[in-house]
């Protein structure tokens, strides 16, 4: 049987730990996620497999080869950018490892939709993320969906229309010394 334990994390969230025991080996095995959900359907997968670890992940891979993941389309988009130096291309690859993997990562890019993406940004803003930083990952994904679109992956955009937050700190005046 499979058990799913809660644990805090120091930064307030909360981890999810999957715990099984293989049936082949009878070794005993984790695997920590960052969302219950994610956690539940590796649950479901290893209980359809009737906890073969081997042959639920074999099956696993199976399916998402053939599933273009938001995560693939974030990573085509940053390696097709002909302008981009090295600086840009590594501060995506840090965007989409910190800011979009853990959420919307392995969700279909073709299965995302406005309502995932306005759920992301609050989640981000839950995690205490400026609007700054939201709103340079929101335009990456926003970006990456919209080369998606050009390459006739995916029909529309979900990120367009989605506000993002702002900043409400009031700058001060700029004064002169004369």
């Amino acid at each position: 049987m499979a058990n799913i334990e809660e644990r805090p994390r120091k930064n307030g969230q909360t981890a999810y730990i999957l715990r099984w025991a293989d049936k082949r080996t009878h070794e005993r095995k984790s695997h920590r996620f960052a969302d219950e959900h994610d956690a539940r359907r590796m649950r479901l997968v290893l209980e359809a497999h009737d906890h073969d670890t081997e042959r639920a992940l074999e099956n696993v891979r199976k399916h998402y080869q053939s599933v273009y993941i938001v995560s693939d389309m974030v990573s085509d988009h940053i390696e097709m950018r002909t302008w981009a130096n090295g600086y840009t291309v590594r501060r995506y690859k840090g965007i989409l490892r910190r800011h979009i993997d853990p959420i919307l990562g392995s969700v279909a890019a073709t299965d995302v939709d406005y309502r995932d993406v306005v759920r992301w940004i609050k989640s981000l803003q839950g995690n205490g993320l400026a609007p700054k930083s939201i709103s340079n990952a929101h335009g990456l994904l926003s970006a990456s969906f919209k080369s998606a679109v050009r390459e006739k992956k995916r029909p529309d955009n979900p990120c367009q229309g989605v506000a993002v937050p702002r900043d409400r700190r009031t700058e001060e005046p700029v004064s002169f010394l004369t």
